[in-house]
């Protein structure tokens, strides 16, 4: 096997076929860039919405890049939120990746880019503060409140000549200042990029071209004023050559975030695409596909289904029954795994009882243990699909196998059928179809481990507590 197929082993999306082609691109793309005497520099975002399996491809991008003799540095935006610059965090990145390697004259080099980007970010600390306050009480005012001290604001309201002169040399002075400051922060700027891009050039292994990708995930979860930061650094000061940088958003969730800064009205679309010179969209995974990576996580040896149950179909079957999105089965695959967390009970979780309600409590339905519930869940079945599924609801003594959409929920209403019974009852109960049977046999099974008490008759199924499990385990939110 080779390192690309390990890297990729278990792609049930077909996400390789992308990251393959997008390293391909970027290379030639920033190569063509330097035959045409531009910037030999590429900010490429990678649009997908939650859901997508985003985070596993980047993972797996890097993996990739780096097998291919590239330098990556890897960056968790929302796990660095916290400091005041994001260039130190991305600054802490690429240390991590050029300082090993970097020896005589580029280890000094690199020395000083990093004093330039420590000088850069402390430059931003000092004001960053009141850019933020700038944005509610506007610029004049504030440099106003900068510039003018409190003796000689009882000048200028004294009307005297003199506090007009003194106010005008503070500004004229401040505006020296100022104008200095701005051309020394654009030196060291300047110096950065150069430095940056000189460590870089003629230090790798890859013999097509010297390069630096630096990959930013989780960006679209962060705190809008440091995801907006975030990108302005990227803009003006990494603008160099021989750097790429590849950056995970779901674009809507970070267009609210712009909006959250500048105003409900603002064109934050146009805004996010001055940033990136191309956005790749991850496709859309066949149903299918997504239903197979999911059904893979599933703690297999907790669960219990009957004979010829397919997770993976009863799964499909219900997004067509309920119409169900990719995040609604995402989310309710994430509720699941949750009541698997808190199951104490020592016999095994009966999958095809428990997801069917999971999925009906997602759309609406409280769960219980009656002989109506089935009817309810009947009710908000897709309209297409309705009439043949309440059908199969009220056929509870026998489950038709020839109908493969309503085929989980047959077997969910048999489980609740019986699970309603107690031992005494179930016992009297004549099963008259496999999966009937296997459900008969199972529910008798798990009364005697559960118990351990042959006499009482009063003992019920395990699946009689499933109910309160998916209200209280659907009160954990994200």
């Amino acid at each position: 096997m080779s390192n690309h197929e390990r890297i990729w082993e278990g792609d049930l999306l077909g996400r390789r076929a992308d990251a393959e082609f997008l390293e391909f691109f970027l290379v030639k793309r920033v190569e063509e860039r330097g035959h045409a005497g531009q910037k030999m520099s590429f900010v490429l975002n990678i649009d997908a919405p939650w859901g997508y399996g985003k985070t596993w491809f980047v993972d797996r991008f890097v993996e990739q890049l780096v097998s291919s003799g590239r330098r990556v540095a890897k960056i968790n935006a929302w796990q660095n939120d916290y400091a005041d610059d994001p260039l130190i965090p991305v600054m802490a990145a690429i240390d991590d990746v050029i300082a090993p390697t970097a020896r005589g004259k580029k280890k000094a080099l690199w020395r000083k880019v990093k004093a330039n980007g420590a000088s850069i970010a402390y430059s931003f600390v000092r004001g960053a503060a009141s850019h933020w306050i700038k944005k509610g009480t506007g610029d004049a005012l504030s440099d106003v409140i900068n510039v003018v001290n409190n003796e000689n604001l009882e000048a200028v309201r004294e009307g005297s000549e003199h506090a007009s002169d003194t106010f005008l040399n503070i500004i004229d002075k401040n505006a020296e200042e100022l104008i200095s400051k701005f051309k020394i922060q654009s030196r060291t700027i300047e110096q950065f990029r150069s430095g940056l891009s000189h460590t870089i050039k003629g230090t790798s292994n890859d013999s097509e071209i010297d390069l630096l990708f630096v990959v930013i995930d989780e960006m679209d979860r962060c705190r809008p004023t440091y995801a907006i930061l975030l990108l302005e650094r990227i803009k003006h000061i990494f603008e160099t050559d021989y750097v790429v940088f590849i950056i995970a958003t779901d674009s809507i969730q970070l267009q609210h975030s712009v909006s959250s800064i500048y105003g409900a009205n603002f064109d934050s679309r146009s805004y996010l695409k001055r940033f990136f010179d191309r956005t790749y969209h991850l496709e859309l995974p066949s149903i299918e596909k997504f239903v197979e990576s999911q059904v893979a996580k599933l703690p297999l040896s907790q669960l219990e289904m009957p004979a010829n149950y397919s997770a993976k179909d009863s799964i499909l079957a219900s997004i067509s029954c309920f119409d169900l999105s990719l995040r609604d089965i995402q989310q309710c695959l994430d509720h699941f795994h949750s009541i698997v967390t808190s199951w104490n009970a020592s016999s095994l979780i009966q999958f095809g009882a428990l997801f069917p309600m999971i999925i009906a409590y997602h759309k609406g339905v409280d769960p219980d243990i009656s002989l109506t519930y089935s009817d309810k869940v009947a009710n908000i079945v897709s309209r297409s699909k309705k009439n043949m599924i309440s059908y199969h609801f009220k056929k509870v003594t026998r489950i038709s196998d020839d109908d493969n959409i309503s085929y989980p929920f047959q077997v969910m209403a048999k489980y609740i059928y019986l699970s309603s019974k107690s031992f005494e009852d179930l016992i009297k109960f004549t099963p008259e179809d496999s999966v009937t049977i296997w459900i008969f046999n199972t529910f008798l099974n798990e009364m005697k481990l559960n118990t351990g008490d042959n006499s009482r008759n009063d003992r019920h199924s395990a699946i009689n507590t499933y109910p309160a499990l998916i209200r209280q385990t659907g009160r954990l939110s994200v």
